[in-house]
């Protein structure tokens, strides 16, 4: 499978950031982001990724959160997205008018981890992953929105390691829609 490389995002060069990385050296390696999810500490940088940041960086110490260091903007995720839709699902956009470019966003497939692309299907992730699971985290799981009064299916996900895989059709052919990875240190 080919590299991907969408402007300056390769993502064979993103899993190798280290959380916690000031958003300064971010942004002068894969350049300025194309704007800010309102309020929200995440960045769109173009074809369906984004950044997302912490104010601060933090250790967990028996279950707490604990921060240390300065102020500031440091790396923990980045996501990416096929669709605009399924963007504004995960980060509850409402009536806010973000410029996205279109809306298919990330519109090449590329290898997320060996045997793990992004056009792979619920039934193929899982079948892969339960036999890696022996020995990180791995969770099945589907999260579901208000609407209109009632909670609905929002998304289907699977969670492995520092990846969380989703999908957004209940179907086991259902294909990879998005995931998130989450820098290590």
């Amino acid at each position: 499978m080919a590299q991907i490389m969408e402007g300056n995002m390769n993502w064979k060069e993103l899993i190798d950031v280290k959380k916690f990385t000031p958003s300064e050296e971010i942004f002068k390696r894969f350049g300025f982001p194309k704007f800010k999810l309102g309020s929200r500490p995440v960045y769109y940088m173009g074809n369906g990724f984004l950044l997302g940041f912490s104010s601060k960086m933090f250790k967990v110490d028996n279950s707490n959160r604990v921060e240390y260091g300065e102020e500031g903007e440091y790396a923990l995720r980045v996501h990416y997205f096929k669709n605009k839709h399924d963007v504004e699902a995960i980060f509850k956009i409402k009536n806010e008018p973000f410029p996205f470019d279109e809306d298919i966003l990330g519109n090449r497939d590329f290898e997320i981890i060996e045997e793990i692309e992004t056009n792979s299907t619920f039934e193929h992730v899982t079948a892969c992953l339960r036999a890696k699971s022996n020995a990180v985290y791995y969770r099945e799981g589907e999260t579901r929105a208000l609407r209109d009064g009632a909670f609905v299916f929002q998304n289907k996900f699977v969670t492995w390691d520092n990846y969380t895989f989703l999908f957004f059709d209940t179907s086991k052919k259902a294909k990879m829609s998005g995931f998130e990875y989450t820098f290590k240190e």
